[in-house]
């Protein structure tokens, strides 16, 4: 198995870093879910997969001492989703290609991340590819007047009144507003100069035309969160309002970045970033927080163990990864006005922002997930007897931890890894 240097302890005793409940989290995660034969996660489905990549990456970017074991995990995953069929939903989900545009997406993220820890443009150019995908198959203006697909039908006459969903804008804006940045810098250092700086042009035009639709789209509600999408019936294709369906955790989280990444792309709008931190400040004063603390829950998360079934009802299996997505772009956001100056500060602060508050709520809910969360080995216990707890969480990040739906699994542990990396990235600032 793959492991970085540092060895888990005995006994399960808080360490005095992040970096070490970060790594000794990865630890666990590669001992008892990582299937190398399959170049994957066991117990996490497809677009959870594409998660870990990028959870993984984050913490080898401030973490050296993982980036041996996750250089090698990307270049698995990597060739066991080299899948480039183009499908349209009714062809395996599992595909790279699939037509689910928000699965897509996740994988461009991801990819994207591992050429930000590598600089490998194979990862670069796969990701552009995915990206090009949505833009040629995704798009549509002949529902809602623009945005997005959720999915590719099998008839193309479906995308006439397609669902535009919030997940799948919001990865396309946040993926769009990434490449450019990336192609942007490649092009002022010259490492291709043609393909980077059209590159660059390219992916700036669709961010600012996916910008204008999301902000005009009504998918931010007037309590500044972002209900799952938007009404479209067939037929009907100009019904476009807000559904007011579940505004999950992780609908607040990647729009943050998205803001942030396009706000550094077009300075002169600062209502981006205060669009952006509206949206948190929401999140931490709504039910999405356990009442009393900021630490996470979703809507629909059960509040008591053993759990039931996750494949039935809300938010499900897919729910496992929600709150983890919220805290890793929320770092992100925090990660460009941080290192803005003063005037995306300001901005903040003129939303009713405090980015101290927020880096605190981040610590706040790795403190929650290290101390309650984590999931004892199962097995007969007698008086005077110990046992060791390793550092393997599940899904609720209150506690405790069972070991029926609620994990441990490969996607509730890295989402313990992406809010320990959010933890240490905060805490070094």
């Amino acid at each position: 198995m793959l492991h970085a240097t540092l060895l888990i302890s005995s006994a399960f005793v808080a360490p005095p870093t992040e970096s070490d409940r970060a790594v000794k989290a990865f630890d666990e995660l590669q001992s008892r879910f990582w299937n190398a034969t399959a170049g994957r996660y066991d117990s996490s489905i497809w677009w959870q997969q594409a998660n870990a990549i990028e959870a993984v990456a984050n913490l080898a970017l401030k973490q050296p001492a993982t980036r041996p074991a996750v250089e090698q995990i990307i270049a698995s995953a990597f060739k066991a989703t080299s899948n480039a069929t183009i499908g349209r939903t009714n062809k395996g989900v599992d595909l790279t290609f699939s037509g689910y545009f928000d699965d897509e997406e996740w994988w461009g993220l991801a990819w994207l991340r591992a050429y930000d820890l590598t600089s490998n443009v194979t990862y670069l150019n796969r990701s552009r590819a995915v990206f090009d995908d949505l833009a040629t198959r995704a798009w549509s203006n002949s529902s809602c007047g623009g945005g997005v697909c959720w999915q590719a039908s099998p008839n193309p006459a479906d995308m006439v009144g397609c669902y535009k969903n919030a997940i799948t804008n919001e990865l396309f804006l946040t993926h769009a507003a990434q490449l450019a940045l990336v192609y942007k810098t490649r092009c002022a250092k010259g490492a291709g100069p043609k393909a980077d700086c059209d590159g660059a042009n390219h992916t700036s035009t669709w961010v600012r035309a996916q910008l204008d639709w999301v902000l005009k789209s009504g998918l931010v509600n007037g309590s500044h969160l972002i209900n799952d999408g938007l009404d479209t019936f067939q037929n009907h294709a100009e019904v476009c309002l807000n559904n007011r369906h579940t505004a999950y955790t992780y609908n607040q989280g990647v729009i943050l970045s998205g803001l942030a990444y396009a706000w550094q792309l077009y300075p002169e709008q600062l209502d981006l970033l205060q669009t952006a931190s509206r949206i948190v400040t929401a999140t931490f004063a709504s039910s999405l927080v356990h009442a009393g603390t900021r630490v996470l829950r979703d809507m629909g998360e059960p509040t008591s163990t053993p759990l039931g079934n996750l494949y039935a009802g809300g938010p499900g299996a897919d729910g496992l990864q929600f709150k983890s997505v919220f805290v890793r772009h929320l770092a992100y956001f925090l990660a460009v006005i941080e290192h803005a100056g003063p005037q995306a500060e300001q901005a903040v602060r003129d939303a009713g922002g405090v980015t101290a508050d927020w880096r605190l709520a981040i610590q706040e809910n790795a403190d929650s997930i290290w101390s309650r969360a984590a999931c004892a080995e199962p097995g007969p216990t007698s008086a005077g007897s110990s046992s060791r707890t390793p550092a393997l969480f599940g899904y609720l990040w209150r506690g405790p931890c069972s070991y029926a739906f609620a994990g441990p699994s490969a996607t509730t542990q890295v989402g313990a890894i992406d809010v320990f990396t959010a933890a240490m990235t905060s805490a070094s600032v």
